[in-house]
Formats: structure tokens, sequence, C-alpha cells
């Protein structure tokens, strides 16, 4: 099997598979790296992800990562406009495929995550943090996934939705998604609650405002 794998804005491009997967935020897409890095072999190309999650790559057989491609830096998160230019060939012919979550779930997701990785105290820097990050807007990945505002990949994949969809695709080439999955980053988060019963009234407006595009063409509830 010869499976390259990129990961700026972490992508996949399998050619033996014939897909391409583009790696959004927050939307579990390591586990998903993790998971399709172990359908690969030797001989295939795949990207840095952070020390703890190479181990967890490790454990779930996926390959050894790399940096540079022919000359190519290579690394984490990679826009389709990218991806379209390097593997224009590929791109044309094979599934591309991502994965979007309700923004709400996002900006939580994202919020946790931050204090997390710089082991911040989440009862004093919550709301700063949650602050920051809809000020950054940063939660967003259309950019990721579109090209001149338009969609360009074959599928959107829902969050909730994730695992059963990659157990279809991974059948139809000829591998499996293991019964125990990866959780990488998963941690972080404290608050399970819904998302929506987090927010403020407020909070969530502004959340629709940046994310528009999204609650539009995904139909995602208020």
């Amino acid at each position: 099997m010869s499976v390259q794998i990129w990961n700026y804005f972490g992508m996949i491009a399998s050619f033996s598979n014939n897909f391409i997967f583009l790696k959004t935020r927050k939307t579990g897409g390591t586990s998903v790296e993790i998971v399709l890095s172990s359908w690969c072999d030797a001989g295939d190309v795949c990207t840095v992800v952070s020390p703890v999650d190479e181990v967890t790559r490790a454990s779930f057989g996926g390959i050894l990562p790399v940096e540079e491609y022919k000359g190519a830096k290579v690394f984490n998160h990679m826009n389709a406009a990218h991806v379209r230019k390097i593997f224009p060939t590929l791109w044309r012919d094979a599934f591309e495929f991502t994965i979007e979550r309700h923004p709400y779930e996002k900006v939580i997701s994202r919020v946790y995550w931050r204090i997390g990785r710089r082991g911040g105290n989440v009862d004093q820097e919550y709301e700063a943090e949650l602050e920051r990050t809809l000020q950054m807007g940063d939660f967003v990945d259309r950019d990721l996934y579109s090209i001149g505002g338009k969609i360009v990949v074959d599928e959107v994949i829902d969050y909730p939705d994730m695992w059963p969809r990659l157990s279809e695709l991974g059948r139809a080439w000829g591998h499996t998604v293991p019964d125990e999955k990866p959780n990488a980053k998963g941690q972080h988060r404290k608050d399970r609650r819904a998302a929506a019963d987090i927010l403020s009234e407020r909070q969530k407006s502004r959340i629709r405002e940046i994310a528009a595009f999204e609650f539009e063409t995904f139909g995602y509830a208020a």
C-alpha cells in the first residue's frame, strides 16, 4: 500500500485508497489521523503531531512521520487550495472529505484545550479565554475546505456521525476502525454539558454572527 500523509490543517492524501482527508480544528481530527495512519505502511508519508499523540499513534500501529516531502515542508494544518496545487491529479480523481462540528461545541472545546495546553486554571481563566476566542474568531475552518467561498470537498462529515461514517469508508478501502478509539486532546474539557447550555445568549449570538456560513450551510440549531 502507498499512502501519502500530510498534516498542515492536517491532511492525508491516500493514493492507494484514492482519498484526501482535510483536518479541521476541534473536530476529533487528530484521533482520525491516528486511525487513518494505522491503515498505512512503511512506504507512506505522514506529518508530525504532538509528542503525546505520536505515542498514541504508535500504539495504534501508525507509521512514523516526516516534516518534509520532495523538498516541501509539511506540517500541521493545510487548506484546500494548497492541497490542490500540490496534488492536482489526485485532487481531480480522489474522494475528498473533512469533518465539521457545531460552532458552539468548537468554541467550548477550543477554550478548554487552550487552557489545558498551557497548564492553566479553568476556574480562573475560563471566562477570559472564552472572550478571547470570540474576539479571535479562529474556531471557523471554512477556508480549509472551501475555495473562493465554495465548498470543494466531496463530503463534510458531521462530527456526531464521524466514527460510523469512517467505518463505512474504511470497509470500502479494506480497513477497519478499532473498537477502542483514540481520544487525542479530549482530556482537557471537564464540563461535558452541551455547549448550548454553557454559553450565554450573548455569546451564542456572537458565535452565530461569526459562523453564519456554517449555520446556514449545515443547518446547525441556534
